[in-house]
């Protein structure tokens, strides 16, 4: 298969893979909410992210050594070496995320509460499952195999999850079968994955042995893997910590939706980060603006969309998840924490392909230390818009510090003056309107005014985009 002929076939399934876990984690969540209480989904959510950021310890960074190590090898992966080195890692990626999975277990029954302990005792083992998924990831991406890889490590889990909850939903209601189904979710696709390759945990090569070296390396990067895995789900953690399941249960459904916002801002960033990094290795910073400026308008123009959605029927889509209605004033302070973020661009994706990786390091850490902090002092007074509000501090003062450094770096301005003031105005009106401030009619216009406001100001390049849509259809009906 001819590289060009990879590559689409990737892009294309990556694309279709976004649409149908994103869509598949809606249902999932609906059906969940079908089967459990308020309270039981609050548990659950919370018992998940702790098993998510439990599960960066137990995997102990084998998977980062499989990627590295098998791309690397003289011989193809798929050659004796290769899958002696896999098996290998597969073989201690289950050893250490076994261990971790019996102190998960043994330390949920002494400390949690008992619904808390049978949501992460009975979660634990999604553990090893996820640590054995990751190593075989690692195996078919280093054979370039990169649409099975996609299909198996996210596609088929996801709608594997939706199928098993709908038949616990119809036939058999219960927590217990919930936990099962989860499971099955992730077992089957890696029960799929060890037939189409077998790897022998056992087999034994002198030429796959590891390296002080490949632990470090793993080391390091799962630290770095945990704090960003830590920054994802502090805000639920702190949530479960802090408040009771209920909140934890609004908090949860808000922020899934609000996160719709900024799907067009992480889709944009997987076709501009290649693209900036070409510009980078030829010094083309004016291109770099250019681009960079006009993804963000495009991104940040859907976001105020999505808000502006989400204010009108906010309370309605809400209540189709359940009794969640009073969970509109977090979707509406989560609204502005993306819209903000949008307007910044792809600043953390920059520091990477930049080659400033430690500096993005440094700025989730900031993020992380930030988050807690406020997550400590608000949720006590606020709850769930207490969460949001400190989600949105952390993350504007992160992206704010971000932009300086890139500029002080690369001399690369992620920022224009029109598109902050625009997006200062309507993070104020969607906070406003959070608290109860202004009614739905004045959110909506004033939202309305200030994209239209936005669009105005950049009335040039909606004129090249038309222009260059029109030649592109031109040219297809040419053909």
């Amino acid at each position: 298969m001819s590289k060009f002929r990879i590559y689409f076939r990737s892009s294309s399934t990556a694309f279709i893979s976004t649409i149908v876990t994103k869509v598949s984690a809606f249902v999932s969540v609906w059906i969940l909410n079908q089967v459990l209480t308020k309270e039981a989904y609050g548990n659950y959510e919370f018992a998940f992210s702790l098993i998510s950021i439990l599960l960066i310890l137990g995997s102990a960074g084998f998977q980062h050594i499989a990627m590295y190590r098998l791309s690397r090898i003289d011989a193809p992966p798929e050659s004796l070496e290769g899958e002696s080195l896999a098996g290998k890692l597969l073989k201690y990626s289950l050893m250490s995320s076994s261990l971790v999975s019996l102190i998960v277990v043994g330390v949920a029954f002494i400390w949690s509460g008992l619904e808390n302990s049978f949501w992460i005792v009975g979660l634990t083992l999604l553990i090893p499952l996820k640590a054995l998924h990751g190593i075989y990831d690692a195996w078919f991406r280093a054979r370039q195999l990169i649409a099975e890889s996609i299909l198996y490590y996210e596609m088929l889990p996801a709608i594997a999850k939706v199928c098993f909850l709908c038949i616990c939903w119809l036939i058999w209601p219960n927590i217990y079968v919930v936990v099962g189904a989860i499971l099955l979710s992730e077992f089957l696709p890696l029960t799929v994955r060890y037939i189409m390759t077998p790897l022998n945990l056992f087999r034994v090569n002198k030429g796959s042995v590891l390296t002080l070296w490949d632990f470090k390396y793993a080391g390091q990067l799962a630290i770095t893997t945990g704090i960003s895995k830590t920054v994802k789900y502090a805000d639920i953690l702190m949530m479960g910590i802090l408040a009771t399941s209920t909140q934890v249960a609004e908090y949860v459904i808000a922020s899934k939706l609000a996160f719709i916002l900024y799907l067009a801002h992480g889709i944009n960033n997987k076709i501009l980060t290649p693209r900036i990094g070409n510009f980078l290795s030829n010094q083309d910073f004016a291109s770099i603006h250019e681009e960079y400026h006009y993804s963000r308008i495009l991104t940040l123009s859907c976001s105020f969309c999505g808000a502006i959605v989400f204010t009108l029927f906010g309370y309605q889509i809400l209540e189709l998840f359940g009794e969640y209605g009073n969970s509109y004033s977090t979707l509406m302070i989560l609204c502005s924490t993306y819209l903000l973020t949008t307007s910044f661009g792809m600043s953390g994706g920059y520091l990477n392909i930049a080659g400033y990786s430690n500096l993005t390091l440094y700025t989730t850490i900031l993020v992380l230390i930030i988050n807690i902090g406020l997550n400590y002092w608000l949720i006590p007074i606020l709850g769930s818009d207490g969460a949001a509000v400190a989600m949105l501090v952390s993350f504007g003062v992160t992206n704010i510090i971000t932009s300086f450094l890139i500029l002080y770096k690369d001399g690369v301005k992620t920022y224009s003056i029109s598109l902050t003031i625009h997006t200062f105005f309507a993070v104020v009106i969607l906070l406003f309107r959070g608290f109860m401030i202004f009614n739905i009619v004045i959110t909506t216009s004033v939202l309305l005014l200030i994209l239209v406001s936005l669009l105005y100001s950049e009335r040039d390049f909606l004129r090249r985009l038309i222009s260059n849509f029109n030649k592109y259809l031109t040219f297809q009906n040419g053909n």
